[in-house]
């Protein structure tokens, strides 16, 4: 289960090097241990109990009953929904105690914060629940769920694939791909997810590159409220659909279940992947802008000529590699539940 961490990191902490004092060699423990493992084990301990309580009363596998299939469609998609909710307690639950004991054995010291000046014990983190469960896009879903092995797979996988000199395109996709596959197990269901994540990531992609920039603020580039807050409507509700097949395993069962619910998301997903670069182009500079000086520039318009660039490119990827699950700036947890 993890956290996953790299070998000289183990070393580092047997030898006790970080915590020792450069001229008299011994050992100074860091503040405020004991009270980060306790946090962590007091989050297992309200995982465990949720997932004694609704677990039983939400089972992903009841989607297979012909209860279930009586059910009216919006019924079926919101106990999809609830299930998957449920399910995730049992990882928060692990994680969190994992984290915990390695906080304890005073593994997991990561500096002081820069800004408070307060001791860190994060480095044994493997999940951020908070920032999980309100996340706006399938990217921010994939930072904050296992830390660790994302970490894993893009410096020991994604990046030594990539050919000196060269960027990062689909062999280095499908190489990180087939790994996290394979780390998982032959079940159909894993591979059925994956694929259906990419699609999404690749929608999200889309979705920030061509109707984000519409309603960002010309001054601060935030978005309002109530966009962020559909953001994160719609990102829950995907990814509790798609990860049913994770749950369920099977090829059949899986196809089954979406089946019932009319495959709604992926649909949307498609729609989103096609459509969007058709009904909301990214708006070219046009000749007299382009040739006007730099140093004539706002801080602002500087901004907005960069994203309009990495727009472009991010739509080109996208539209000719829908199943890319990893860029060249960021890496994605494709072990993802």
């Amino acid at each position: 289960m993890g956290p996953s961490f790299e070998y000289m990191d183990y070393i580092r902490f047997i030898e006790l090097s970080q915590f020792k004092d450069p001229k008299t060699g011994k050992v100074h423990w860091p503040v405020g241990r004991v009270r980060a493992s306790m946090t962590s084990f007091l989050f297992s301990l309200i995982a465990l109990a949720s997932l004694a309580v609704f677990a039983p009363k939400l089972d992903a596998l009841w989607t297979l009953s012909a209860a279930f299939k009586a059910l009216p469609w919006a019924l079926r998609f919101g106990y999809v929904q609830l299930a998957a909710f449920a399910a995730r307690f049992k990882y928060y639950a692990v994680w969190k105690m994992a984290e915990g004991a390695c906080v304890l054995a005073g593994f997991g010291y990561n500096g002081e914060d820069p800004k408070t000046g307060e001791t860190r014990w994060d480095a044994s983190s493997n999940i951020d629940i908070w920032a999980y469960e309100t996340g706006q896009s399938v990217k921010a879903l994939a930072d904050s769920w296992n830390k660790g092995t994302n970490l894993w797979l893009k410096h020991s996988v994604y990046f030594r694939v990539v050919k000196p000199g060269s960027k990062p395109g689909a062999l280095e996709t499908f190489a990180t791909f087939a790994v996290s596959a394979f780390w998982h197990g032959f079940y159909p269901g894993y591979y059925l997810m994956f694929i259906s994540a990419a699609m999404a990531l690749t929608a999200g992609k889309l979705l920030r590159a061509h109707l984000r920039p519409r309603f960002a603020s010309t001054t601060t580039g935030k978005t309002p409220l109530w966009y962020n807050a559909l953001g994160m409507l719609i990102t829950q509700l995907s990814l509790n659909y798609l990860s049913m097949s994770f749950l369920i395993l099977s090829l059949s069962e899986s196809l089954e279940l979406w089946k019932d619910l009319y495959f709604v998301v992926h649909i949307a997903i498609i729609a989103t992947i096609v459509l969007i670069p058709v009904l909301f182009p990214v708006k070219r500079k046009s000749k007299k802008d382009q040739q006007q000086p730099k140093q004539d520039m706002s801080e602002m318009d500087k901004v907005k000529e960069v994203a309009h660039v990495v727009a472009e490119e991010v739509a080109t990827a996208a539209i000719a590699a829908p199943t890319e699950v990893l860029d060249s700036s960021t890496s994605i947890k494709l072990k993802t539940l």
